[in-house]
């Protein structure tokens, strides 16, 4: 039997792929993104995420789907097989924008929009 080198910690599994370490990222960024939000119209969540490692996780993920303009963001919200929506820094989406497409549109979505520290009010 080949053991695995775990760096001489007992704590931790010495069998983690680099996958199973990917998706509990992935979990811990999501988890930790979900304290700062916002409730919009017909029960969708719009999360603050700051510019980090967390952001980068959330829109690498296969799942999210990733919009820049308000028309990728409608576009996303229409879509039934889209549940999870990222808006990077750079899009060019307001919150406001936002809430108006989701009042258009009555279908619950969770969205993480990245946002420079000084916005996610710390």
């Amino acid at each position: 039997m080949i053991e695995k080198d775990n760096g001489g910690r007992d704590d931790l599994p010495p069998d983690l792929s680099t996958k199973e370490l990917r998706d509990m990222a992935l979990i811990l960024a999501r988890q930790q993104s979900m304290q700062n939000y916002t409730t919009l119209p017909h029960g969708s969540f719009l999360y603050k995420v700051e510019t980090s490692w967390k952001s980068s996780m959330i829109e690498g993920d296969s799942t999210v789907v990733c919009v820049k303009t308000v028309r990728e963001l409608e576009g996303a919200i229409k879509s039934l097989t889209t549940e999870t929506i990222f808006i990077p820094l750079a899009a060019a989406i307001t919150e406001q924008a936002i809430v108006r497409v989701c009042q258009r549109h009555a279908v619950t979505k969770t969205m993480f929009k990245e946002v420079k520290v000084a916005e996610n009010g710390k």
